[in-house]
């Protein structure tokens, strides 16, 4: 007999040790507590005032129940849907994996001369029609900053 639970098991590679993961999180904790965070977003430090964090100018130091609190009350799935046609793509939950280009780069290798440089409008158009053919592809960021295009269009 074949045991489903196993067929239907997801592929997964893991480095650390719970209680390695639980040192990470505690040490993680103690640096928003102690030392704390700079934030530049005059609503975000809002909101985090708001919350009971300690804000003084930009830093933010954050008691460890605040991000607790958080944590427990995040989503524990996140949907992102294609741009397209606005259909549900990526289930961000459990121990799902996407694979996915990076975003903005400020220089490319042209595949033609080997040379680098600023990265121009085709070359982005080009990355994005290359990536939409590639199944194991699950999304695609900008991949680049186009130079050759007003940069407010940019």
């Amino acid at each position: 007999m074949i045991n489903q639970d196993v067929i239907n098991q997801k592929p997964q590679f893991r480095l650390l040790s719970d209680a390695q993961l639980e040192a990470i999180h505690n040490a993680a904790l103690e640096i928003l507590r102690r030392t704390g965070v700079s934030v530049h977003e005059p609503q975000a430090l809002d909101l985090l005032k708001k919350a009971g964090a300690d804000v003084k100018g930009d830093r933010v130091r954050i008691q460890p129940h605040l991000v607790e609190w958080a944590i427990r009350t995040a989503p524990s799935r996140v949907v992102l849907c294609d741009s397209r046609n606005g259909n549900p793509r990526l289930f961000l939950e459990d121990k799902n994996a996407y694979y996915g280009t990076g975003s903005d780069t400020i220089a490319v290798i042209d595949y033609e001369t080997g040379e680098r440089r600023l990265p121009l409008l085709k070359d982005i158009s080009q990355a994005a029609q290359l990536c939409d053919a590639l199944p194991n592809i699950d999304f695609v960021m900008s991949m680049g900053i186009a130079s050759d295009v007003p940069e407010e269009v940019s």
